[in-house]
């Protein structure tokens, strides 16, 4: 039996659409969009920054986050901006961020997205709410018993 965090491991990976690529800002020039939503991020900050992803034609994804306003300048240290606004949002981000609902969509859920496998979101926070407890009591059982038939077969030999 695969450990549980293995399996929902795998399932994660096949959230995002694999003929999405996740690529830099600079590399946006000539691309065609298909889409462009508005969100707004958690990324090392209580506040939530705001960012624009936009999804190209050719099936890329750029995320570009937008300037701190003067509120969040007042609750933040200065080295937070800094370090929010050089903050590069790449898919294994995105990923985490989307599943841990630290994005927060303006107009639309995410259902909406082109790059996200919807199907596979589902399955994953099925897996992760309803099924994940019962394979880790499967496991853990799994493995304790492999410890006993090593320990039994061990004195076994030493007798």
């Amino acid at each position: 039996m695969e450990a549980p965090y293995k399996i929902q491991s795998e399932i994660k990976k096949r959230i995002i659409k694999p003929e999405y690529k996740f690529e830099y800002m600079n590399k946006l020039a000539g691309e065609t969009l298909t889409h462009v939503f508005h969100v707004n991020l958690s990324v090392n900050s209580f506040n939530k920054l705001p960012a624009i992803v936009f999804v190209s034609e050719s099936k890329k994804v750029f995320i570009h986050c937008l300037r701190i306003d003067t509120d969040m300048q007042e609750d933040e240290d200065l080295a937070d901006i800094d370090a929010i606004q050089r903050h590069q949002i790449n898919l294994h981000t995105f990923l985490n961020m989307l599943l841990d609902d630290e994005i927060q969509f303006e107009i639309l859920d995410k259902g909406k997205l082109p790059f996200i496998n919807q199907q596979v979101l589902k399955e994953y926070f099925d897996y992760k709410i309803n099924k994940r407890k019962q394979e880790e009591e499967k496991y853990r059982k799994e493995q304790e018993y492999k410890t006993y038939l090593k320990l039994k077969e061990k004195f076994e030999e030493d007798e």
